[in-house]
């Protein structure tokens, strides 16, 4: 009975002795930290403290998960903020400088006041979330902009303003989701950059294209007086009754974009008159069916087209 308990009373000190060594181990590893940050922050966390540190992460986490879903956010901004941060606290080798970046971004959303889409989004700027999902959420969010944007020059303008107010919002720390990959903010930049090439060049292409016919603007473009959501639906309307055929969509509206214009747009954006044909609000079905009641009373009034007038 002694021999029994004396050999447990060993084995509890020298699970003592061991977590008092790990410990130690620990501190000593943060006071080297102090000498070289750089590569203290580059370690994978020790097996003894990861554990603790998930926890922590995960705690927090899911009272930012709590946040979100109780905000108005965009779904898919809160879907790839909680994504991302659960794939980096999960890394089967988790850096101390992963963990605090984790803790870092939790800690810096959660204590936003405000906790719009918009505000969410100048926080990822800003502490460079360069995750594969929201450079892909910002760059379709700027291709929805431009498509239901029908003129060259205002797309142009959307492009500035995008560039303007990443500028306007500085680096709050040189850490970042994926440390190798560039910054959130120089991947936006180049893929602005290159829209904007894009865009310039359709501009000139536009401008050239009229200097070459030696025509004025008024000219090589028909007026006509309907907005560009209604002229949209207005030949959406005569290739669903067959009128104009529906082989080659794309075709058909880029030739009514390239020799038709508005009052407001001159150069209208084939896809955005497309897309806008398809994208129906009431107000444009409703005014359209006004015109078109008002054909058809003309045509009752001027051609005898009444039933019982034959």
């Amino acid at each position: 009975m002694n021999g029994s308990w004396n050999e447990h009373l060993f084995s509890s000190q020298m699970r003592q002795l061991y977590c008092q060594t790990l410990v130690q181990l620990e501190i000593l590893l943060e006071f080297c930290g102090k000498f070289d940050d750089l590569v203290a922050s580059t370690l994978p966390l020790t097996t003894y403290s990861i554990s603790d540190t998930r926890i922590q992460l995960r705690y927090k986490l899911n009272a930012l998960r709590d946040k979100i879903l109780k905000s108005e956010i965009e779904v898919q901004l809160g879907d790839l903020i909680l994504s991302g941060l659960k794939q980096l606290i999960t890394r089967q080798e988790l850096k101390k400088s992963e963990a605090e970046y984790a803790n870092l971004i939790i800690d810096k959303l959660g204590k936003l006041s405000c906790f719009s889409t918009f505000e969410v989004e100048n926080v990822l700027y800003q502490y460079d979330f360069n995750t594969p999902e929201f450079f892909n959420y910002c760059a379709k969010g700027c291709d929805n902009l431009l498509i239901d944007t029908p003129s060259l020059h205002a797309q142009f303008e959307i492009l500035i303003g995008l560039e303007d107010r990443m500028n306007g919002l500085p680096p709050r720390t040189k850490a970042r989701w994926i440390s190798k990959d560039e910054s959130i903010r120089e991947q936006l930049r180049t893929f602005l950059k290159e829209k904007k090439g894009y865009l310039q060049q359709r501009i000139e292409l536009r401008r050239t294209e009229v200097e070459d016919q030696k025509l004025l603007e008024e000219v090589d473009r028909q007026l006509v007086n309907l907005p560009v959501t209604q002229l949209g639906l207005f030949i959406r309307l005569f290739m669903e009754k067959g009128i104009i055929p529906k082989e080659d969509v794309g075709k058909t509206f880029a030739y009514y974009a390239q020799h038709f214009r508005t009052p407001k747009t001159p150069f209208i954006s084939a896809e955005s008159l497309q897309k806008k044909s398809t994208n129906i609000e009431y107000a444009t079905a409703h005014k359209l069916k006004g015109h078109l009641i008002g054909m058809v009373n003309w045509l009752n009034e001027n051609c005898n087209t009444q039933p019982g007038q034959n």
